[in-house]
């Protein structure tokens, strides 16, 4: 007992020495730097294996019709990021070890995953680098860490300027995939995004601080703790007392109602994600130029951008839930027009710009589920919570394909664009009911305060959930 009160008191005071830090002048600008490239390097990464999507069938599938190859390459991209399931477990640690040190892993991770993707001469080997790709990208501590280091009323737009940094980085992989194509190589598209997520997260190592949130329920767990050692027995603990964990977090999912509704209304959305993730093949499918994909590929990542800063202040405004009627009519007008743009030869300007609505407005969507998944998750647990709702994400991304697949098997010649309609207004019109009728608005909540006891009385579902049994 003496030897595990004196390893608590050593680390409560390396805790408290980081929580007396004072950052220089300097440091919130700089800090603003470093994360966007944690976002860039993540948006990247999630986005760029897409945009060549073409290119990877030409080069690693030519066996059989191109419908056979669609229909191969799709089963193995959903076998590959089956991987994320597992990453949810992975990302549960940084309620216990913190939020930085994440961070600085995950960056460098899919830097690692783009390198290999690069150097790759063989589907093998292309799929570890894509593995890789897909283990980190749901592991997307940035957020966490934006939303916990945010003000509580400003938390939205600063999350939406970080993201609208990234997706403009966006427009780059359009130029860096006619630059490798030209120089016969277009793999080389993943070898400067690789270098950037290496250096990022070795600047990120040196440089970040750790979340002040984290830091401060840290200590006060730490303190308690070293209580506890004080009077020699064994405490009961609850969730309240947890460091993250799955088991704890799914507990208290359960025993808050709003959560659960959230990890449903996540399933819902994520099944646009079908329209996301296969633009660039729809385009690809319409036999349009290379110059017009060029110009579409180059104009819809600043309509994105615009979209996601316009929903963030939206949300700091006038709250999460109109905030989010707003995005999800963009995604459903946008991809319509995006579909009705190709099919009519519009100006590659207006379909680009059509494309990015639809993005803008579905990215923003599930940005404003994170925000709102976030403030109702105590801290303790909050990047534990983060992860399961991910796999949320993950779940309805996979009804997406299967019903995707299993229409194909049945209708080889089926137009991929208007299927995609099709599958995506019912799914957003039915998340956004959901939303609206069965979430209360979390607009500018003081995140330490999520899961106290509160004196007086309370609301049936305020956060007593923190005192069940783990």
């Amino acid at each position: 007992m003496t030897h595990s009160k004196e390893r608590l008191k050593l680390s409560l005071k390396r805790w408290q020495a980081k929580q007396k830090q004072t950052p220089n002048r300097f440091y919130f600008y700089y800090a603003i730097f470093i994360l966007c490239f944690a976002y860039i390097i993540n948006e990247l990464a999630k986005n760029i294996n897409n945009i060549l999507e073409n290119e990877v069938l030409n080069t690693f599938f030519n066996a059989g019709s191109a419908q056979e190859d669609f229909a191969f390459y799709t089963i193995l991209l959903t076998l590959l990021s089956a991987i994320s399931i597992f990453s949810f477990l992975y990302k549960t640690l940084a309620d216990k070890f913190g939020r930085k040190p994440f961070l600085v892993i995950n960056t460098i991770g899919l830097g690692v995953g783009m390198f290999v993707c690069f150097a790759a001469h063989h589907l093998i080997v292309y799929s570890i680098g894509l593995i890789l790709i897909y283990f980190f990208v749901p592991c997307d501590i940035q957020v966490v860490y934006v939303i916990e280091t945010a003000s509580d009323k400003h938390r939205s737009f600063w999350l939406a300027f970080y993201k609208a940094i990234a997706v403009i980085s966006i427009a780059i992989v359009s130029p860096l995939r006619s630059w490798a194509i030209t120089l016969g190589y277009w793999q080389l598209a993943f070898l400067i995004p690789a270098i950037i997520g290496v250096a990022a997260g070795v600047i990120m190592f040196f440089f970040l601080r750790e979340s002040h949130t984290f830091v401060d329920i840290k200590i006060k767990h730490l303190k308690k703790a070293i209580r506890d050692a004080d009077k020699e027995v064994k405490p009961k603990k609850t969730v309240k007392d947890a460091e993250g964990g799955v088991i704890p977090a799914i507990k208290y999912m359960f025993a808050n109602k709003r959560l659960i509704w959230l990890f449903f209304i996540g399933v819902i959305f994520a099944i646009c994600a079908i329209g996301n993730n296969n633009f660039a093949l729809i385009l690809d499918k319409n036999a349009l130029s290379d110059a017009t994909v060029t110009i579409i590929l180059f104009t819809y990542p600043f309509i994105t951008a615009f979209v996601e800063i316009l929903a963030g202040i939206i949300s700091d405004k006038i709250g999460r839930k109109k905030a989010s009627l707003f995005t999800g009519f963009l995604t459903l007008v946008g991809f319509l027009y995006f579909i009705v743009g190709i099919k009519s030869n519009w100006y590659s300007v207006v379909t680009g710009i059509c494309l990015g609505l639809f993005t803008g407005g579905y990215l923003s969507s599930i940005d404003l589920f994170n925000i709102m998944s976030a403030e109702q998750s105590p801290t303790n647990l909050r990047s534990s919570l983060l992860s399961i709702m991910g796999v949320s994400l993950s779940i309805g991304s996979f009804i997406g394909t299967g019903i995707m697949l299993l229409f194909n098997s049945i209708n080889p010649v089926m137009d991929l664009g208007f299927f995609c309609i099709v599958l995506i207004i019912p799914a957003m019109a039915t998340g956004l009911l959901i939303l609206v009728s069965q979430i209360p608005e979390t607009k500018a909540v003081h995140l330490e305060d999520v899961g106290e006891e509160k004196k007086g009385k309370k609301d049936d579902d305020e956060i007593k959930e923190t005192h069940i049994k783990l």
